[in-house]
């Protein structure tokens, strides 16, 4: 029997370039926001027990930005997969894992808040 878990998660503060820092040296770092986010965000998914799903998995992610900025997509998907890997909910983020993604925005709305990320993530 295949599970599925259902996540809202608040939307981070930072994608794409600005989430990972590039020293001087060479090195990199995490961005210091996208840190506190993922902890904030991984003691949120911890309540739900949910366990790593396993095997091939479908990530659908409806996403409403917190404001009316141009986002990119691509960046969003990256640092929620991120995230589910780091919460453990999939084993990783490789297309090993997640077969089948699909992304829709939407504006907000009583259903959808702003600044949140709806995500479902189902074993197929």
């Amino acid at each position: 029997m295949s599970r599925e878990v259902s996540l809202s998660i608040s939307y981070p503060p930072a994608t794409g370039n600005t989430a990972v820092r590039h020293t001087k040296t060479g090195g990199h770092y995490q961005n210091p926001k996208i840190v506190a986010w993922r902890n904030e965000n991984r003691a949120r998914i911890n309540l739900q027990n949910i366990g790593a799903l396993v095997g091939m998995v479908r990530v659908s992610i409806i996403a409403i930005a917190p404001d009316k900025k141009a986002r990119d997509a691509d960046n969003v998907v990256k640092v929620t997969n991120d995230l589910l890997t780091y919460c453990d909910v999939l084993q990783d983020d490789s297309n090993q894992v997640i077969r089948e993604l699909s992304f829709v925005w939407c504006d907000p709305d009583k259903q959808y808040p702003q600044g949140w990320l709806f995500v479902d993530v189902k074993e197929i």
